[in-house]
């Protein structure tokens, strides 16, 4: 029954190299792409608990970004059999082997790789996948979310209580009366009475319930962006008693504001640095998205909020965690735009296997 992923900050970062690669043909992919409109993807919390007004413009430029890792990332994959950095840094991360050649030894682990940025691209082109039933919605905040006792009133889709008139006098029904919902109660879950809607003005409010222990760590209910260190969480809602209830991301205001992180995709990165230490705030949405996506039962990433933690993983287990691990797409995708793009600057970067390290111009 767990159904929803969190981000969380950790300190950590990708053990970056400063050796360059002995060949260097860097692929400038240009300037930001242009995705779409965000709200061809996602209803905007709009006039509900959790608003994204004041951020639109902010998160219409960190879909831009998105589109712009993921589409230099799988531009990077295609150039790996002629650049040793570039398999370096899919073999640290994901755990993909390249023989002599340049070709992956494990070509299955490299198109998992390639088919997970291939998704998230798609997505943001399309603003549908085919694990998504309707538009998803997306929360500034987590005060969509409120928990409730199971001997609570059980709210109906109007909103008002839904009354039980087979006793004299009626009254209310309790959400632990719901025989749907006894599954939930037995596998000790907390219920939460949610919005299924982003703006009512669009579709209208229903009353819904969820119920989890892992979105919330079994205590935060609509108080999970109050956390130190809580960015971003997403609930698939695929996996929710009620098949038609939609995903849901929240992004915490901690997600706007995060001083470690860059403003935008571009500003320079902090030399001698790991690349945890050089992520773009856009980088929570991004990360959010794989989630979607993919499926959170497909993308466990609890404790991957450091490199160590994926080039660790990458020499074990056969790096599969590593490759269903969000973050560390995250860490990809930065460290390949800073390769083959450059920062605002017109400087490119080296991430091999240490830190990070200036290493001039494209070539002419």
């Amino acid at each position: 029954m767990y159904t929803a992923s969190w981000k969380t900050l950790l300190s950590a970062g990708l053990a970056l190299n400063a050796a360059a690669s002995p060949i260097f043909k860097f692929h400038n992919t240009g300037l930001h792409k242009r995705a779409p409109a965000i709200a061809t993807a996602f209803e905007l919390a709009s006039g509900v608990a959790s608003d994204c007004g004041a951020n639109a413009a902010t998160l219409q430029t960190w879909f831009d970004e998105s589109l712009t890792m993921a589409d230099t990332a799988l531009n990077a994959m295609d150039r790996a059999e002629q650049d040793g950095e570039i398999r370096r840094v899919l073999s640290n991360l994901f755990g993909i082997q390249f023989g002599a050649n340049g070709q992956p030894t494990n070509p299955e682990n490299f198109l998992v790789v390639q088919e997970f940025l291939t998704a998230i691209r798609d997505f943001i082109n399309s603003g549908s996948s085919p694990n998504l039933s309707q538009k998803t919605q997306l929360f500034c905040g987590s005060q969509w979310m409120t928990p409730v006792a199971w001997d609570s009133d059980l709210i109906g889709g109007d909103g008002q209580p839904v009354i039980d008139h087979s006793v004299n006098p009626a009254e209310p029904y309790h959400v632990d009366e719901e025989i749907t919902f006894a599954s939930a109660k037995a596998d000790g879950l907390t219920p939460y009475r949610v919005l299924t809607s982003a703006n009512p003005a669009n579709l209208p409010q229903v009353s819904a319930y969820i119920f989890d222990n892992s979105y919330t760590a079994g205590q935060y209910g609509g108080t999970y962006c109050d956390g130190t260190n809580s960015l971003g969480a997403t609930y698939d809602g695929l996996r929710h008693l009620h098949q038609d209830f939609p995903d849901i991301i929240t992004l915490c205001p901690l997600a706007f504001t995060k001083p470690q992180y860059n403003n935008v995709l571009g500003d320079a990165p902090r030399a001698n640095r790991n690349v945890a230490a050089s992520l773009p705030k856009s980088s929570t949405l991004f990360h959010e998205m794989i989630h979607l996506v993919k499926g959170v039962s497909e993308t466990d990433d609890f404790n991957f909020y450091s490199v160590s933690k994926c080039t660790n993983d990458a020499r074990h287990n056969n790096g599969d965690t590593a490759r269903g691990a969000p973050e560390c797409y995250v860490y990809f995708a930065t460290a390949m735009y800073y390769r083959m793009t450059g920062d605002n600057t017109g400087q490119h970067w080296s991430w091999a296997s240490g830190r990070g390290l200036p290493v001039g111009p494209p070539p002419p």
